[in-house]
């Protein structure tokens, strides 16, 4: 490393290797520049810039996605208070048609609705060999 490179801060030094490796890339190109020093830190900068430009396309990919999350979420709430609406209406009807129902009209009703029980069946009566023998 050159000395000027030494004399950079330890959490910037990291950065400025990379972007020189980064710009080494295109010795080829800043070479056949009059002024290469100029070049060189054109290219830097141009290395930059896509960079910065990368970075710009992903995060509007994430920001549609979380617009995305965020406009599915509203609908879903909106759909769950409907239900949640409906529901209470529901509730509501039928509380008040319990109340105001008399008392006599909804006896009937349960006791159409309670089903007898069927009669248990009579077991035979199991006679004794003592009868059938009494009979001959």
């Amino acid at each position: 490393m050159a000395d000027w490179r030494d004399k950079v801060d330890l959490a910037l030094r990291e950065h400025l290797e990379a972007q020189i490796k980064e710009s080494n890339m295109y010795k080829e190109a800043y070479e056949k520049a009059s002024n290469q020093g100029n070049a060189q830190l054109w290219v830097a900068i141009a290395v930059l810039s896509k960079q910065v430009f990368n970075l710009n396309q992903k995060l509007r990919v994430v920001e549609d996605a979380i617009k995305d999350v965020g406009s599915n979420v509203r609908e879903s709430i909106g759909k769950i208070e409907e239900v949640q609406t409906k529901v209470a209406e529901v509730k509501e009807v039928s509380e008040k048609a319990v109340r105001d129902t008399p008392k006599k009209i909804v006896k009937k009703v349960a006791k159409k609705v309670v089903k007898k029980k069927a009669p248990a069946k009579k077991k035979p009566v199991r006679k004794g060999i003592s009868r059938a023998l009494k009979k001959f």
